[in-house]
C-alpha cells in the first residue's frame, strides 16, 4: 500500500544550497515554537505533578516530572541560542542534534510519568493521565518538522503503550487497538504536515530564485542599453539624428538626416516566418498621423540580418500659435529585456525537464476552448504507472530520464495540431483540437 499523499510531489533530491535553506527554515520554525511549548509544557507538568501528589513518591513520577521540567528549560534556552548561531556552518548540524535529542528526552520523561502514574487505582487520576497521553500524542503533529516531531512522538507513544500494558491485569486488547489507531492517525498526519511544509518552502525558494533571475536579466539589460533622442520637423523628417541613434540603426547620421520617420519605421519593420509586425508599426504610425503622444511603444525593427526591439516615446511639439512643428522623443534599444521577458514567460509556462507546456498553459488553453466551442475538441489525461517505484528504486535521475523518454514517445503519436501538457509529476494532459466522436 502506497501513501503518495504523505510526501511532496516535487522532487526530493535537493542541492546543498536548497537543503541548507530547508534545514534553516525548519530549525527556525522549531525555535520560534519552542518557547510556547516550554512554557505550556512546564505549566502542565506542574499541574500533573500536583494532581499526582498522593503518588508522587513513585520514583517514575518523580523522575518524570523533574525531567520534563528540566528538558523544557533546556528547550527554551536552545531556542534562544539558535538565533545567534543560525548562520554559522556548525549551527545547523549541532542544533538538529540538540533539538532532536531534546524532543526525545521530553518524550521519555513524559512516558515515565504515564507509566508511574497509571499505577494508581484512582479513577479521576487515571482519566487525567489518559487525557494527558492523548494530548501528548497530538502535540507532535503541531510541533514542527517530522524529525523533531517523531523524536517526541515515538517515546510518548511507546511509553503510553507500555503504561497501559504493565498497569493492566490482563492484556488490554481494546485499549491497544484504540491507541494503535490513534497512533496511525497522528503518525501519518505528522508526515503529511511535514511534506506540505517542505513543499511550501521549496516553492518559496523557487520564487526567490526566479526573482533573482529576473533581476539579473534586468540588470544586464540596463547595463547594456543605450537611449537616444530623436526629432522631426512638421513633415516628420528626422532632424539632427545623434550618433547613438545612427549606431542603433546601423547607419550614419548623414544617412538619417531628412529621412521620414514613417519611411524609416516602414522600411525596417521586422518580418517573422512570412508575417510582419505591421499591426504594431501601423498602430504607432496612426498615433503619429493623429499627432498624438505615445509612450514606450515597442516595435521590432530589422537592420540587415539582425532584428532589434526598440522602445519609442514621442510627444508632438505645438507652437505658441497652435501649429504642429514636429515630434521630439527618446528611443532605446530594449532587445535584451524583450528577449528576457520572452524567456521568463517561456520558463513560467513550460516544464523545464520535458519542455512541454505546464499546468498554467493547460488551464489557459482549456479555458479558451471552453469559452469558444466550435469545431470540437477532446481531452486526454494520462500518467505513468508505478512511477514512484522507479524513483524509489533507481533514483530521480532515472525517473527524469523515464519521463523524457515517455514524452518523446507520446509526441510521436500526436498530430501536428495536438497540444500536450505536463500537469505535474508523472501526470500529463493532451488537448486534441478539431476532434469529434466520429474521429
Amino acid at each position: 500500500m502506497e501513501f503518495n499523499w504523505l510526501v511532496p510531489k516535487k522532487k526530493t533530491i535537493y542541492s546543498d544550497e536548497t537543503r541548507r535553506a530547508i534545514d534553516i527554515a525548519q530549525l527556525t520554525f522549531r525555535a520560534n515554537l519552542a518557547p510556547r511549548m516550554a512554557v505550556v509544557g512546564a505549566i502542565v507538568a506542574i499541574c500533573i505533578g500536583y494532581g499526582l501528589k498522593d503518588f508522587f513518591s513513585h520514583p517514575l513520577n518523580e523522575a518524570g516530572i523533574y525531567g520534563v521540567l528540566a528538558t523544557y528549560v533546556l528547550l527554551f534556552g536552545s531556542a534562544r541560542l539558535w538565533q545567534s548561531v543560525r548562520n554559522k556552518p556548525y549551527g545547523i548540524r549541532n542544533f538538529k542534534i540538540i533539538f532532536g535529542l531534546n524532543a526525545a528526552l521530553i518524550g521519555i520523561f513524559w512516558s515515565l510519568v504515564l507509566i508511574g502514574g497509571l499505577a494508581t487505582h484512582d479513577v479521576h487520576q487515571v482519566a487525567l493521565l489518559y487525557s494527558l497521553g492523548v494530548a501528548l500524542m497530538s502535540i507532535p503533529v503541531f510541533s514542527g518538522p517530522a524529525l523533531y516531531a517523531l523524536c517526541l512522538w515515538i517515546p510518548i507513544t511507546t511509553g503510553f503503550a507500555i503504561a497501559i500494558i504493565v498497569n493492566s491485569p490482563d492484556l488490554p486488547i481494546v485499549q491497544l487497538v484504540v491507541l494503535g489507531s490513534y497512533a496511525f492517525l497522528t503518525f501519518t498526519t505528522i508526515l503529511s504536515v511535514n511534506a506540505s511544509t517542505i513543499d511550501r518552502e521549496l516553492k518559496r525558494i523557487d520564487a526567490e530564485q526566479q526573482k533573482e533571475l529576473v533581476n539579473l536579466l534586468l540588470r544586464d539589460f540596463q547595463e547594456g542599453s543605450s537611449d537616444f533622442l530623436w526629432e522631426t520637423n512638421a513633415e516628420l523628417d528626422l532632424l539632427s539624428p545623434s550618433p547613438r541613434f545612427a549606431q542603433a540603426a546601423h547607419t550614419t547620421p548623414d544617412a538619417l538626416i531628412g529621412q521620414s520617420i514613417i519611411r524609416f519605421l516602414t522600411d525596417h519593420r521586422a518580418r517573422f516566418a512570412g508575417t510582419t509586425n505591421d499591426s504594431v508599426v501601423a498602430a504607432l504610425l496612426d498615433l503619429v498621423g493623429q499627432r498624438q503622444p505615445f509612450h514606450e511603444q515597442r516595435v521590432e525593427l530589422a537592420f540587415g540580418a539582425e532584428t532589434r526591439c526598440w522602445s519609442i516615446t514621442g510627444k508632438p511639439i505645438i507652437s505658441a500659435d497652435g501649429r504642429f512643428t514636429g515630434y521630439r522623443g527618446v528611443a532605446s534599444d530594449v532587445t535584451e529585456i524583450h528577449d528576457a521577458e520572452r524567456k521568463i514567460d517561456h520558463i513560467a509556462r513550460h516544464d523545464n525537464l520535458t519542455g512541454l507546456a505546464n499546468r498554467m498553459s493547460f488551464d489557459a488553453a482549456l479555458a479558451a476552448i471552453c469559452a469558444a466551442p466550435g469545431s470540437g475538441a477532446a481531452l486526454l489525461c494520462l500518467d505513468l504507472d508505478h512511477f514512484k517505484s522507479v524513483n524509489d528504486r533507481f533514483g530521480h535521475k532515472t525517473g527524469d530520464a523515464l519521463l523524457v523518454a515517455a514524452v518523446q514517445r507520446m509526441l510521436r503519436c500526436l498530430r501536428a495540431q495536438d497540444r500536450p501538457f505536463r500537469l505535474g509529476g508523472d501526470e500529463f494532459g493532451i488537448i486534441l483540437p478539431e476532434t469529434s466522436l466520429a474521429n
